[in-house]
C-alpha cells in the first residue's frame, strides 16, 4: 500500500471501530513505529499519531482479546515543506541560538526530533579543551540541511537602582556567536568591559538573554542607560524575547522594547527547547543555509521570533 504522508510535527487522529458491534471485548490497541508516536484517547477507539522524525513507520491496531485480528497501513513522515521563496531571495531556517547540552546528543534531537535546521549549543565557563570538542562536534553536526554553532555563555554583575531609590541587581547576560575562543572567564560589571574582553575576536555577536528573577527586572533601564559603543551595537545584534521555561518570560519583551527605545539595533529571538517540532523558535532569513549566510543575516537583523514555526 502506498503510505500516508505526514509531515514532523503532524498530528493524526485515528478512529477504529471493532466488529461485529456485539463483540464480548471490543478493546482496541494501537501500536507504531520508530518515527511515530501513539497516545491514546479517553474515548474508545480513538488514537493520536504524532509525527516525530522522517522515516517509516507502520500504525496497527489490533483486538485487545488476543484473537488475532488487526488493520494496519504505512505511514512516511517526511521533513515539512519548506515555504515558498521570498521576493526577496531569502528564505527562513527555524532553530535555536541558546542550547546548554551535550553536544552529540542536542544536535541529533534539534535535526531528527525538532526538525530544526540550526542550534547553537552555549556554555559558561567553557575551558579550551571542551571548547575545540565543541567545534568539532558542530563541524560532524553540520551535514544533511542542518548547521551546528559553537557559543559561549557569559555574563556581567551591576548593581542598579528602581524607581524608588532601591538597589538591586541589573547585571544579565549573553550568547556569544562567531567566536575563535570561548569567552574570557572573568566578572565583568558591564556590558561593555564583558565584551571588551572579546577585542581580538574579529566580528563577534552576541544575543541578549534574561535568566534572573523578576526582581533583577524591576529596574531593566539599568542595563541600557547611556548611549553604547558603535562596536557594541555592532555586535549586540539580538534579544532573546520568548523563553517559556523562564517564569518571568513575560516581562522579557517589556525589556525588549526598553532596548529599542534606548537606541540599541536588536532583533527578537526565541528559545523552545529541543522535545518537539512545534516549540518558539528564532528564524533568520538567509539566502541559503550555510554558516555564513546566517551569520550575516544576524549582523544585518534579518532575524525574528515565533511561537510557531
Amino acid at each position: 500500500d502506498e503510505p500516508m504522508v505526514l509531515s514532523v510535527g503532524d498530528l493524526l487522529v485515528l478512529r477504529a471501530i471493532a466488529e461485529p458491534a456485539q463483540a464480548t471485548n471490543p478493546t482496541l490497541l494501537c501500536t507504531g513505529g520508530n518515527a511515530i508516536a501513539i497516545g491514546n484517547s479517553p474515548l474508545a477507539g480513538i488514537f493520536f499519531v504524532h509525527a516525530m522524525k522522517e522515516g517509516q513507520a507502520k500504525v496497527r491496531i489490533a483486538a485487545a482479546d488476543g484473537a488475532g485480528a488487526f488493520a494496519q497501513f504505512p505511514i512516511e513522515v517526511r521533513r515539512p515543506t519548506p515555504p515558498p521563496a521570498r521576493e526577496d531571495g531569502f528564505q527562513a531556517y527555524f532553530g535555536d541560538l541558546r542550547a546548554a547540552a551535550a553536544p552529540g546528543p542536542a544536535f541529533a534531537a534539534a535535526r531528527e526530533t525538532a526538525g530544526m535546521d540550526f542550534l547553537a549549543i552555549a556554555s559558561a565557563e567553557t575551558p579550551p579543551e571542551a571548547w575545540l570538542g565543541l567545534v568539532e562536534a558542530t563541524t560532524q553536526a553540520s551535514r544533511n540541511g542542518f548547521l551546528g554553532f559553537a557559543g559561549s555563555a557569559a555574563g556581567w554583575n551591576a548593581i542598579g537602582k528602581d524607581s524608588f531609590g532601591r538597589e538591586v541587581s541589573a547585571g544579565g547576560g549573553v550568547v556569544l556567536l562567531n567566536l575563535t575562543l570561548p569567552a574570557p572567564v572573568r566578572t565583568a560589571t558591564t556590558l561593555e568591559q564583558l565584551m571588551l574582553g572579546l577585542r581580538n575576536e574579529r566580528n563577534p555577536l552576541a544575543m541578549f538573554t534574561e535568566e534572573s528573577s523578576p526582581g533583577r527586572l524591576v529596574d531593566a533601564a539599568s542595563r541600557f542607560q547611556g548611549k553604547p559603543s558603535e562596536k557594541l551595537l555592532q555586535a549586540l545584534a539580538l534579544f532573546e524575547i520568548c523563553n517559556p521555561s523562564l517564569a518571568h518570560q513575560t516581562l522579557l519583551e517589556d525589556s525588549y522594547t526598553l532596548a529599542l527605545d534606548n537606541g540599541w539595533r536588536v532583533a527578537p529571538t526565541a528559545t523552545g527547547g529541543l522535545e518537539t517540532a512545534t516549540a518558539p523558535r528564532t528564524a533568520i532569513l538567509a539566502a541559503a543555509l550555510e554558516r555564513g549566510a546566517l551569520l550575516e543575516a544576524i549582523l544585518q537583523r534579518r532575524v525574528y521570533a515565533t511561537e510557531r514555526p
